[in-house]
């Protein structure tokens, strides 16, 4: 799977910080030990079961610190991985090597994290035809990446930003009843979709009360937040008992490995899970020097 132009701008400019908060003016304990023209090969291999995500974004770190380094992906993100596989190998330089180990690994550890817990989501209800959906709930100033990793573990993705998607949520209802009230935004909402076909509105409801003001709105999306399966169940049915164009049916909250079937089975189109980006632990990855040559 490859990066779009936006995950590739995140990457440079996540590099670029990396660079600057661990190597500062320079690999002071490399430079110490080894010479200039010390040359090595090195394997990246990863130590778990997993899905990988940052391996292109590995090589642009290595490269960064070293535009002569050579590097080699044998797995490519989105592919399945076993422990002990190799991922990349890089060869030249052996200051520059080690001097971007650490910033190459913490990229591969984390995105590969993600990748591998949507994939276990991913996984639960692969048969079910429901979707599992990140949220906004990243690192600041990851998110492009972020978002990769989890479509790299076979994940779809939610809305980049508040700039892309209208999502009406509880603080939003509750400011526009103590203001303009609810019938006043259900025409804002009509005349917006009339004029911006192209971006989705979706409305985030908690009771059976919101979802019959939800529906008179007519979103492309509606949300059940914090839904038993139960409550799930029956309020796709009424969504999908309204006879006007298809509403597609979200879930969210309280989402887990071990429940998530059963909201899938509730006939949702879209699952979606904070847990993805917030809570995802790390894959391992280790770099081992496997030949040095002293340069001419």
């Amino acid at each position: 799977m490859k990066m779009n132009s936006s995950e590739n701008k995140n990457a440079r400019e996540l590099i670029r910080m990396g660079i600057r908060e661990d190597i500062g003016r320079g690999d002071i304990t490399s430079n110490l030990l080894f010479p200039p023209s010390l040359k090595c090969r090195a394997l990246i291999k990863t130590n778990q079961h997993g899905m990988l995500a940052g391996a292109a974004v590995a090589e642009m770190a290595f490269k960064a610190i070293d535009k002569n380094l050579k590097v080699k992906l044998l797995k490519m993100d989105g592919d399945h991985l076993h422990e002990q596989d190799i991922v990349l190998e890089v060869s030249g330089n052996a200051r520059s090597i080690l001097t971007a180990e650490r910033l190459a690994l913490n990229f591969l550890s984390r995105l590969s994290g993600i990748a591998t817990l949507t994939h276990h989501y991913f996984h639960e209800i692969m048969d079910s035809g429901a979707q599992i959906l990140d949220t906004r709930k990243t690192a600041p100033g990851w998110r492009a990446l972020e978002k990769f990793a989890v479509r790299c573990g076979r994940g779809v993705n939610h809305r980049m930003g508040l700039y892309d998607g209208i999502l009406i949520k509880d603080n939003h209802l509750a400011l526009v009843q103590a203001n303009s009230g609810l019938k006043e935004l259900q025409k804002k909402i009509r005349k917006f979709k009339s004029t911006n076909e192209k971006t989705f509105v979706e409305i985030e409801v908690q009771n059976d009360k919101q979802l019959d003001w939800a529906l008179a709105c007519r979103p492309d999306i509606i949300m059940l937040d914090n839904y038993r399966p139960e409550g799930a169940e029956n309020a796709a049915r009424k969504i999908r008992n309204r006879k006007y164009r298809k509403i597609f049916v979200e879930i969210s909250g309280g989402i887990t490995l071990g429940n998530i079937r059963e909201y899938a089975k509730t006939g949702v189109d879209r699952i979606s899970v904070g847990a993805l980006t917030h809570s995802a632990q790390i894959l391992n990855f280790s770099m081992d020097i496997k030949k040095m040559e002293k340069g001419k």
